[in-house]
């Protein structure tokens, strides 16, 4: 075993991927088809995620962009390596996190009062921390959102 506290050496701290594996593993044992299987579903399920956000945010070409997204090769190693699951999940929550987002907080135009729909809160933070916890660089998503918010609101 390598030892952890090795320059250079990086512990990873995904618990929500590893629990995926756990699991997956009474299912697939170490046959990889089953790992490779949920990845690509996860990965399907993101371009479809990505088409509806896309959609909600008014994008022209949006399902052009989501199957950009599907099919571009820079996505290979996150749907080919099972050990790549991280990407694929955590982009999954990320995903559904900033459309939760966007029925918690609707945009100018969807409602004309504008008021937050408190319903959905709890399920952001829900998804935010699923994203968190598949992979950290998700902790971005809150800086998203907020500037997206100031633009929207001088747009008003």
């Amino acid at each position: 075993m390598e030892d952890l506290d090795a320059p250079g050496v990086t512990p990873q701290y995904y618990p929500l991927t590893f629990t995926t594996f756990w699991v997956e593993h009474p299912l697939w044992k170490l046959h990889p088809f089953g790992y490779h299987l949920v990845n690509i579903l996860l990965h399907a399920l993101n371009a479809v995620l990505l088409w509806g956000l896309l959609r909600r945010l008014e994008i022209p070409g949006a399902w052009f962009v989501a199957a950009i997204f599907a099919l571009h090769p820079v996505q290979v190693e996150s749907v080919a390596w099972i050990t790549e699951r991280k990407n694929v999940l955590a982009g999954t929550f990320y995903f559904l996190a900033l459309l939760a987002y966007f029925r918690f907080r609707p945009l100018v135009g969807e409602r004309a009062d504008s008021t937050l729909d408190w319903r959905f809160y709890p399920l952001v933070i829900a998804l935010f921390l699923c994203a968190l916890l598949s992979k950290t660089v998700t902790c971005s998503l809150p800086g998203g959102d907020c500037p997206a918010d100031v633009v929207e609101e001088r747009a008003r």
